[in-house]
């Protein structure tokens, strides 16, 4: 067993793996190797991220087992976690938040709402309340988001 890989994803009819190895000649070996199980209809294979993709229309344990049956990848069980929509959505916002602090100043995605709302609130009030969220919505909002 010379390749090691780890799971990226492993949704239904789907199985991302990504490889130690990325040469393209020993992805596809591994790729033809995928497409004689049963229940894989179509593997892609990327050699610049050392990864290929499953689509398979049977169960992602299934494949799983018969890759370590036939031993020719090991596949890193503890690379593999399922995180939750929750989890995900926090991440991508930090990494937003991150983003934003370097680029702006020190500023935040937090600073940026509140100041947004503020404006909205008195857009809305020099308009006379048409469109967007009433004004008293709009502050509302803006005093929730200043009390944390």
């Amino acid at each position: 067993m010379d390749c090691s890989a780890k799971i990226i994803t492993n949704q239904t009819g789907r199985i991302r793996f990504r490889l130690n190895n990325k040469k393209a000649d020993y992805l596809d070996n591994i790729g033809q190797q995928l497409l004689t199980f049963e229940g894989v209809y179509s593997v892609k294979t990327n050699p610049t991220t050392g990864s290929i993709l499953v689509l398979h229309n049977t169960n992602g344990e299934e494949i799983l087992k018969q890759i370590k049956n036939r031993g020719f990848m090991e596949i890193n069980e503890t690379d593999k976690k399922e995180i939750s929509i929750v989890d995900a959505t926090r991440i991508s916002y930090d990494h937003l938040d991150n983003f934003v602090k370097r680029y702006l100043g020190g500023l935040n995605i937090h600073s940026l709402v509140l100041a947004s709302l503020l404006i909205t609130g008195v857009y809305q009030l020099l308009r006379g309340n048409i469109g967007l969220p009433a004004w008293y919505v709009a502050f509302w909002y803006a005093m929730t988001l200043a009390k944390r």
